[in-house]
């Protein structure tokens, strides 16, 4: 059975993890304004264009992510944890709940929008084309901090390869679901 969830307004799927490519000359094109957006206005404004490659992926909660809900529902413990940060990386080993980071990370970046849905946290990351440049990316996974050392990683899921470059832009969204069976 296929999860059928809505994955954002404008974009309903399957996986928990969606990644849409775009040329950004096709973007500068559609806008002349792209290079003066910020990347929340570059974001909504790929939304609208039809993407050139859509990749799905499902995705592996960690125990990390396990033991913060636990530490979160803890009367006396304080915890200000969010999942502000992505990552992706190069690496191919098949995501398991008792990952601490990314096989190989090779960016991180700030969440551009992120909401609650309830049982649902939804993140919508952009990638510019001056980010992430040069590999071929084969991973992705909601991070809570911006540098290694004291973060979580929530999830951890493998991506077809994409060849990322200064000739497009990715639009990276994740959703954390938490529901009974």
């Amino acid at each position: 059975m296929h999860d059928t969830r809505q994955l954002s307004p404008e974009i309903s799927g399957i996986d928990n993890v969606r990644i849409s490519l775009h040329d950004v000359g096709d973007l500068r094109e559609r806008f002349p304004s792209w290079d003066s957006l910020s990347k929340q206005e570059k974001l909504e404004r790929a939304r609208s264009v039809e993407p050139e490659r859509v990749v799905e992926s499902s995705n592996v909660t960690t125990t990390g992510l396990h033991e913060l809900i636990v530490d979160l529902l803890h009367t006396e413990q304080a915890v200000d944890e969010a999942a502000s940060h992505i990552a992706v990386g190069t690496g191919d080993t098949a995501p398991s709940s008792g990952d601490t980071q990314l096989t190989t990370e090779v960016y991180r970046v700030a969440v551009t929008d992120s909401t609650d849905r309830g049982n649902e946290l939804f993140t919508s990351t952009f990638l510019d084309s001056t980010e992430a440049n040069g590999y071929n990316l084969l991973e992705a996974g909601l991070v809570t901090s911006d540098a290694g050392g004291s973060d979580i990683l929530l999830n951890h899921a493998l991506i077809s390869d994409i060849e990322k470059d200064n000739e497009s832009t990715a639009t990276i969204d994740a959703s954390l679901s938490f529901s009974n069976p």
